[in-house]
């Protein structure tokens, strides 16, 4: 439609989407009051959409996922995990390759790389009398165990029990499961089977020993039936 009356672009824009939406015979009854009326009227509309957008955006920006920027360095980078191990004091009764193998789960979960740290962490987990034959070994630590190895080498030769092969095969046989939960008694087994690397027994004995310990119930009876070939499969 003509306008009679001289508008900006902008408001000419508006004006023609207020014909739309309201009507042209309203746009002419605007028109008929004047231009003040007219342009306070286009005015407001075009307030009324600008709040109306601004609206329909920050809806928008709220319903959108949140992206973080990822620094790929710090997210690479191994971070160090503590492992609570108990202290080794050389007593009778005290597994000495369990406590090595904690040491040395403990170095790698805390990325403990350096030989002087640890050496450092093994003697800080030693106490008692193991830990008095390691601080008088020589004048001073760094020059008594240069490595973890050596420590190692030592602590085997020093305080493992005469003829250990043995004692742990014997232990191994005599274990039963007795009173103790099923998780408790296999997990021991496995302990003891650790301790047999370099001498280990058949799988075929290992799984009859097994066997034979369980105490009668429900779970004895259910292993006699599927008779696993292999213990590490429990």
């Amino acid at each position: 439609m003509e306008n009679p009356t001289p508008l900006s672009e902008a408001k000419k824009v508006a004006l023609d989407k207020l014909t739309a939406s309201l009507g042209p015979e309203y746009v002419e009854f605007l028109v008929i009051q004047g231009p003040e009326v007219l342009n306070a009227r286009v005015e407001s509309f075009m307030q009324y959409e600008a709040t109306l957008l601004g609206q329909v955006q920050d809806q928008i920006a709220s319903a959108m996922p949140i992206r973080y920027v990822s620094v790929p360095d710090e997210e690479a980078r191994p971070r160090p995990l503590r492992v609570e191990v108990k202290n080794y004091s050389g007593k009778e009764g005290e597994n000495l390759i369990l406590w090595i193998r904690e040491i040395e789960m403990a170095m790698r979960s805390g990325l403990i790389t350096l030989d002087h740290q640890q050496v450092s962490l093994a003697i800080s987990k030693l106490d008692g009398r193991a830990r008095e034959w390691a601080l008088t070994c020589s004048t001073s630590v760094d020059i008594a165990f240069l490595t973890w190895e050596s420590l190692k080498s030592q602590l085997l030769q020093v305080f493992s029990p005469p003829n250990p092969a043995y004692r742990v095969r014997s232990r191994f046989l005599s274990t039963r499961q007795g009173k103790n939960e099923l998780s408790y008694y296999v997990q021991e087994l496995r302990t003891l089977m650790a301790a047999m690397q370099s001498d280990t027994l058949p799988e075929a004995v290992h799984v009859t020993i097994f066997m034979e310990g369980l105490r009668t119930g429900i779970a004895r009876t259910e292993v006699f039936r599927v008779h696993p070939p292999l213990l590490k499969r429990l």
